[in-house]
């Protein structure tokens, strides 16, 4: 089972990489302009809004899995990519549920805390962006996984219904004997 001390020290990759990104070119344009406070504070909210929002969106994905199917659903994986949940024998609906649900939690946490804190609102709108563009449905995004559940689920119901199809037509040929 994972612990929320597993969940920080996942993010701890990204967020470093978050924060290089943010705070370097923040420290270029401050001695561009002479005035390192201001795009090193907007770094910061940056990166307390990115990881905080990470945080959501991996966590919910994780607790939504684990809630749908059992303790055991799903793990946590870090690999050079960054952070992801795995959560590989959950029924195709749970998967779809358990897709949709990072993005939607990570952008609702990147806007409150603009809403709650004095964050600039710029870039939580940023974040709460990438977190919604997660939802389109692309190679490995969890749109792409969200529908490919669904996919499945609709295939399996056809099966499901083709076979209870042709039960009856068996039944009906043979007079129900």
């Amino acid at each position: 089972m994972t612990t929320a001390l597993e969940l920080l020290r996942g993010c701890l990759k990204p967020g470093l990489t978050m924060a290089a990104l943010l705070f370097g070119p923040a420290t270029l344009a401050g001695w561009a302009a002479a005035d390192l406070a201001t795009p090193l504070a907007a770094a910061g909210w940056g990166v307390l809004v990115g990881v905080t929002g990470l945080l959501a969106h991996e966590g919910a994905h994780l607790w939504l899995a684990r809630r749908l199917g059992g303790p055991d659903a799903a793990r946590l994986r870090t690999s050079w990519r960054g952070l992801s949940v795995d959560a590989p024998g959950l029924h195709p609906q749970h998967s779809a549920a358990v897709a949709l649900v990072g993005p939607l939690a990570g952008a609702a946490v990147s806007v409150g805390i603009a809403a709650l804190t004095p964050a600039p609102v710029w870039i939580a709108t940023a974040f709460a962006g990438v977190h919604l563009l997660n939802l389109v449905p692309v190679r490995r995004t969890d749109g792409a996984v969200a529908l490919h559940a669904g996919c499945a689920g609709l295939v399996r119901r056809w099966d499901l219904e083709r076979a209870q199809l042709e039960t009856a037509h068996k039944e009906g040929a043979t007079g129900g004997q």
